[in-house]
């Protein structure tokens, strides 16, 4: 037999060991006969576990990097799925924990906001009866004049919520009031 220029035996004799492997060539059968794609997930977590401990030595006569491959496969099916699944549910419930957190801060921002503009408007009407009669003023005003969008401008704003914009409205609402007494 000839050796090549490359160390290689010829064409008739068996190829040179240290060469890597033919990556097109087909692995060896698997013991279980299938292939990781078509395993549940809990099937490829079963052959991971044994495949790591390997007890009864059956995957002793793989070759190095087929079982390391075939290993790293079944962890990706029966694992890596899951561990994105509770991933994702983690996010979800980050999620909605923090719209929760932020609807909780919105609300009591309205509720702080609603009441230093009651305060506001008790000062400035002196007491509670003026205060709510200006309110009630104010918004029978807005309601018989404001469009649509008006009121939905002023709802998305917070604009209902202001003082000043709630004693304008009801000396509006006074003013119209002694004009229709005038007739």
């Amino acid at each position: 037999m000839e050796e090549g220029a490359n160390g290689n035996q010829g064409s008739q004799g068996s190829p040179d060991i240290s060469s890597p492997p033919d990556p097109t060539q087909a692995m060896p059968a698997f013991p279980e006969g299938k292939g990781v794609e078509t395993l549940s997930p809990d099937e490829a977590q079963q052959e991971w576990q044994q495949m790591t401990l390997d007890k009864e030595g059956k995957y002793e006569s793989w070759p190095r990097s087929v079982f390391l491959a075939r290993r790293d496969k079944l962890y990706d099916r029966g694992f890596a799925i899951r561990d994105e699944q509770a991933r994702k549910a983690r996010e979800a419930e980050s999620e909605r924990s923090l719209r929760q957190e932020i609807e909780k801060i919105e609300e009591r921002d309205e509720r702080e906001e609603i009441g230093k503009s009651r305060s506001a408007l008790v000062q400035h009407f002196h007491g509670e009866k003026e205060a709510d009669a200006a309110i009630k003023s104010a918004k029978s005003i807005f309601k018989r004049f404001a469009t649509p969008a008006d009121i939905s401008f002023v709802e998305k704003s917070g604009l209902g919520n202001d003082p000043e914009f709630i004693q304008k409205l009801a000396e509006i609402g006074d003013i119209l009031k002694r004009g229709e007494r005038r007739r």
